[in-house]
């Protein structure tokens, strides 16, 4: 889904402790940076689809399009 991103990035972090602010934006960009470039087009691909979707339905619920 569009969203997971920020979900994987999390997993990667979730559960630690850090001691300092820089230390927890260190980790974050290692995670973002960790996310394979075919999975951020896979979850721009979705989103593009959804956005679709949802105008064809005229915003109402668009999901029995997917």
């Amino acid at each position: 889904d569009g969203f997971q991103r920020l979900g994987h990035v999390e997993g990667k972090i979730a559960g630690k402790v850090f001691a300092t602010v820089d230390d927890l934006k260190a980790a974050l960009e290692v995670a973002w940076a960790s996310i394979d470039d075919g999975y951020l087009r896979r979850t721009v691909n979705s989103v593009k689809k959804r956005l679709r979707a949802c105008v064809k339905a005229r915003g109402s619920n668009f999901e029995i399009l997917l």
